[in-house]
C-alpha cells in the first residue's frame, strides 16, 4: 500500500523541490521507502511513497522501470494472483529482477495491453504506466473502488494522486470550491464520484482506466468491468457450497504478504466469516476490536469471545466519555481532503491506529452486508415496498418508483436530505434543492426485485463511496494497509447471477454466512442486533466547543452557514 503521483506540463519543466513536496505529504501512506523518475525532458515525472508488503527489498522500489525502460509504473495496492501471473509471463520469456507485484503489472501491460492486463489481475490498485513507444499514460483503478486516484487538468497540466492533498501543495494548480460538489455533500454527507469538492479536480471512476497523451494533450476514460445482474436459481445446497469456496479462495488470496496479516474483528457475521476461513487454511491473524464503555452497543465483548474461540491474539482498545474526541477529529480531518462527515471514519480510524502498533496489514469485514442485503435499509426498503397491495404497487410504479425509491434509501442510508437546511446560506440552499438526488438516480437499476435495486445502489454508490473512502483514509493515516476478501469480483458476479430468494431472507440476515458460522462461534453473536461501525459518543464532539469552532472557524469566513441560525436548528 503506498501513495502515488504523476505530473506533466505543457511546456513547462516540473520542480523536482515542488515534485517531491507533494509526494512527501503522502508520508503516511509509505513511511518506509520513496522515488522520483522524470521523463519527457522534466516536463513529466511519476513520484511514489512506500509501506513495503511485498517483496521488501530495494528490488521493490517505485517508481519502477522494466528492463528495457520503456516502460515506467508508479502503483498503490496490492495484486493478490500476481504469482500466477508471473509465472505465465515467465514462460512467455519475460526477466523479472525481481519478487514484487508491481513488475507483474509492467510485464503484463508489455504482453496483454492495458486491457488485457486489467482483464486478468485481482486485486486493489490504482497505478498508472507510461509507455514510451506510445508516450501515452494509462491511469487504472480497481473494480471497486478500493484504492482513490484523483486528476486534474486544465490545459496546461495533468495531475494526479492518491491524495488531493498532495495536488494542493502545488501553486500553479488552482483550487475553487465547487459549489455543485459542496451542495452535494450536504446531500450525501461526502462527495460523490467522479466529482471533486474543487473545480478542474475529478476521482477515476472504479472499474475505469484513462488514456493520456503527453504530445497532445487528450484524455480518454474507458470502462473495463460491469457487474452484471441476473435471477438465476440454484439450490441452497449449491449456492452454500459455492459461495463457500469463494469465499475462502478470497481470503486465502488476501492473505499473501511478506508481513503478518491481521484483522478488524467485530462481533458480526462478516469479520467472524473471514477469521473462520482463515483458521481452516491455517492462518491465525492477530485481531482488533474497539468497544465503548458502559455502551449497551458495544460489540467488544462478543468480539473478544470469538477470538477466544479461534485462540487468536487479540487486542481491544476501549473508549469512555472522558476523551476529547474533537481534536482527534480535527487530526482525522486532515487525512480526508473533502468534505466526509459518517461517524464510523472515526471507529475505522482508532481501530487501525490500534493494529498498526504490530501489524503493517489488516483484513476488513467491508462488503459483506453489500453482498448479501445485510443493512437495515435493505430490509426496510424490501418492507416497504412489499407491504402494498398489486394494484397500489403498480400504480406507484407508474407513477416513478425510481424517485421514491431513491429518496427512501437516501433517507435510510444518510439520513441528511431531509435535515433543515435554514442554517445555510439561501444560494446553498437553493442549489441543494436544485441537485437532489442525481446521484443515486443515476444509478438506480429498476430489475422488478426490491433487494436487487437496493444491492446495485449500494455496489455503485455507497461501496467506493462512503464505505470504501473510510476504509482507505482512516487506515492510511495509521500506516495500515487494509484488505477486503468480501470485495472479490468474482464472488460478487456469483452472488448477483442468483435471484434473491438464493440468497436473502426478510426474516434472517445473512443467513449463508450464519449456516457458516453455527456450531463455530459462541451463539450469543446471533442474537446480537446489527449495530454497525457507527462512533458512539458523538455527543462527545458535538458540544459546546464544537459550536465554539464553527462560530470562530473557517465555516463562518466562506460563509456557507449562518452561525446565528445553527443554535436554532
Amino acid at each position: 500500500m503506498c501513495g502515488i503521483l504523476g505530473q506533466i506540463k505543457v511546456g513547462d519543466q516540473i520542480s523536482l523541490d515542488t515534485f517531491n513536496a507533494m509526494r512527501d505529504t503522502m508520508l503516511h501512506r509509505g513511511p518506509d521507502g520513496y522515488g522520483t523518475e522524470f521523463f519527457c525532458d522534466k516536463k513529466a515525472a511519476f513520484g511514489h511513497r512506500r509501506l513495503a508488503i511485498i517483496d521488501l527489498s530495494e528490488n521493490g522500489k517505485q517508481p519502477m522501470y522494466s528492463y528495457d525502460k520503456d516502460v515506467l509504473i508508479t502503483f498503490n495496492g496490492e495484486i493478490y494472483n500476481y504469482k500466477l501471473l508471473r509465472e505465465t509471463l515467465i514462460d512467455k520469456g519475460c526477466r523479472f529482477q525481481s519478487n514484487s507485484d508491481t513488475e507483474v503489472l509492467i510485464y503484463g501491460f508489455k504482453v496483454w495491453g492495458i486491457e488485457g492486463l486489467l482483464k486478468r489481475i485481482k486485486g486493489m490498485y490504482a497505478f498508472a504506466v507510461w509507455d514510451k513507444t506510445t508516450n501515452n499514460i494509462y491511469l487504472a483503478r480497481d473494480r471497486f473502488g478500493i484504492k482513490p486516484v484523483y486528476y486534474y487538468h486544465d490545459g496546461r497540466q495533468f495531475a494526479f494522486a492518491s491524495e488531493l492533498k498532495a495536488l494542493a501543495k502545488d501553486n500553479t494548480i488552482t483550487k475553487e470550491i465547487d459549489k455543485n460538489a459542496l451542495a452535494d455533500y450536504f446531500i450525501y454527507s461526502y462527495v460523490p464520484n467522479p466529482n471533486c469538492i474543487w473545480k478542474n479536480f475529478k476521482k477515476l471512476d472504479p472499474a475505469t482506466y484513462m488514456i493520456y497523451n503527453i504530445d497532445d494533450h487528450t484524455v480518454h476514460e474507458k470502462k473495463y468491468w460491469s457487474l452484471g445482474i441476473a435471477k438465476n436459481t440454484e439450490s441452497i445446497d449449491e449456492v452454500l457450497s459455492k459461495t463457500n469456496a469463494l469465499i475462502k479462495q478470497s481470503v486465502q488470496q488476501h492473505m499473501v504478504s511478506d508481513v503478518p496479516v491481521g484483522l478488524f474483528l467485530s462481533g458480526g457475521y462478516d469479520s467472524s466469516t473471514i477469521l473462520m476461513q482463515a483458521d481452516a487454511l491455517g492462518f491465525s491473524p492477530n485481531t482488533f476490536s474497539l468497544g465503548f464503555k458502559n455502551s449497551n452497543r458495544s460489540e467488544h465483548k462478543i468480539a473478544s469471545s470469538i477470538a477466544n474461540t479461534f485462540n487468536t491474539s487479540h487486542k481491544e482498545l476501549l473508549f469512555g466519555t472522558n476523551k476529547d474526541y474533537l481534536e482527534d477529529f480535527k487530526k482525522i480531518s486532515y487525512h480526508y481532503d473533502e468534505p466526509y462527515a459518517i461517524s464510523s471514519m472515526l471507529t475505522y480510524y482508532y481501530t487501525s491506529k490500534l493494529a498498526s502498533k504490530t501489524n503493517k496489514v489488516a483484513l476488513v469485514g467491508d462488503g459483506g452486508d453489500e453482498l448479501f442485503a445485510g443493512y437495515n435499509w435493505d430490509l426496510d426498503l424490501y418492507s416497504h415496498f412489499n407491504s402494498y397491495a398489486p394494484k397500489v404497487f403498480l400504480k406507484r410504479m407508474l407513477r416513478g418508483r425510481k424517485k421514491e425509491f431513491t429518496a427512501r434509501y437516501n433517507h435510510w442510508m444518510t439520513g441528511v436530505f431531509n435535515n433543515n437546511l435554514n442554517c445555510l446560506n439561501p444560494d446553498l440552499k437553493e442549489r441543494i434543492q436544485k441537485r437532489g438526488l442525481w446521484y443515486f438516480d443515476q444509478h438506480y437499476l429498476s430489475t422488478g426485485d426490491t433487494i436487487k435495486d437496493s444491492q446495485y445502489l449500494n455496489f455503485k454508490t455507497f461501496i467506493p463511496q462512503p464505505s470504501l473512502t473510510r476504509a482507505d483514509r482512516s487506515s492510511m493515516a495509521n500506516s495500515l494497509e487494509v484488505r477486503v476478501p468480501f470485495l472479490d469480483h468474482e464472488l460478487f458476479e456469483y452472488i448477483y447471477s442468483l435471484d434473491t430468494k438464493c440468497y436473502f431472507k426478510h426474516d434472517e440476515k445473512k443467513f449463508i454466512l450464519r449456516h457458516y458460522l453455527e456450531k463455530k462461534i459462541p451463539e450469543t453473536v446471533f442474537k446480537m442486533p446489527k449495530y454497525g461501525f457507527s462512533f458512539q459518543f458523538l455527543s462527545k464532539i458535538f458540544d459546546r466547543t464544537f459550536y465554539d469552532m464553527m462560530e470562530k472557524g473557517e465555516l463562518k469566513k466562506t460563509g456557507i452557514i449562518d452561525t446565528r441560525k445553527i443554535k436554532k436548528s
